[in-house]
């Protein structure tokens, strides 16, 4: 936890609107049940939400919805869809598979820091993850080994990240650690009221970097290995 940059509070209690949240719910959590977030000074929703990735409780979250879209899979209609090749294929499936699981729900992933929030222009200081993006994530990781596990980094990557960029309306955000890149993609509502995480994952390390920085315009440059 700690070389992930979480500071994690041993046995802390969530201060949530119906005094807290069984563990043993077996439904989808989301905006209507965490705090808001903006209302607590940045170390103590940082806390928070750690707690919360610590405990599980984010993983009984992703992988409920992750057993979900595996179900949904199986039904004759999407065996179909899983047939075909191509990008129109893709899309058409994952158009229908979100309008079938992805239900307005959010979950809070990370916390940003003053100096990144202003670099990514917005007021909140809350990163989510909504089950439309994750329904994308899920089919997208599919094979790979990505857990819900390694959503834990997402605090690190987005605070302590070596490289920003912005390309259309995304912000890429680059944590090289060890043999590992993370990457963040982070995108704003229009008015920046809220804070997406639209994408996690492992990078392909300095060279994607390179040719990402050439279509974008750069907001943060401190990854050597990534210049020129």
């Amino acid at each position: 936890m700690k070389k992930q940059g979480l500071e994690v509070t041993d046995k802390a209690k969530i201060p949530f609107k119906d005094g807290g949240v069984d563990k043993g719910w077996d439904y989808q959590p989301g905006k209507t049940w965490f705090p808001d977030l903006n209302k607590y000074d940045k170390q103590t929703a940082r806390t928070m939400v750690a707690n919360n990735l610590q405990d599980g409780v984010f993983q009984r979250w992703y992988e409920f919805l992750q057993s979900r879209v595996a179900e949904t899979l199986k039904k004759p209609e999407y065996a179909a869809l899983l047939a075909q090749k191509g990008k129109e294929a893709k899309d058409t499936l994952l158009k229908k598979l979100r309008a079938d699981q992805a239900h307005g729900e959010a979950y809070p992933v990370a916390i940003l820091d003053e100096e990144v929030r202003q670099l990514l222009g917005v007021s909140t200081q809350t990163v989510l993850f909504s089950d439309y993006d994750a329904v994308k994530q899920i089919i997208s990781r599919e094979g790979q080994a990505f857990t819900a596990e390694d959503y834990l980094a997402v605090q690190a990557t987005v605070e302590q990240a070596r490289l920003i960029v912005q390309v259309g309306d995304f912000k890429y955000a680059f944590l090289p650690q060890g043999r590992k890149v993370y990457v963040a993609i982070l995108q704003r509502t229009e008015v920046g009221h809220e804070v997406y995480l639209k994408s996690f994952r492992f990078g392909f390390g300095p060279e994607e970097a390179k040719a990402l920085r050439k279509r974008g315009k750069v907001l943060k440059d401190e990854w050597e290995e990534a210049k020129g």
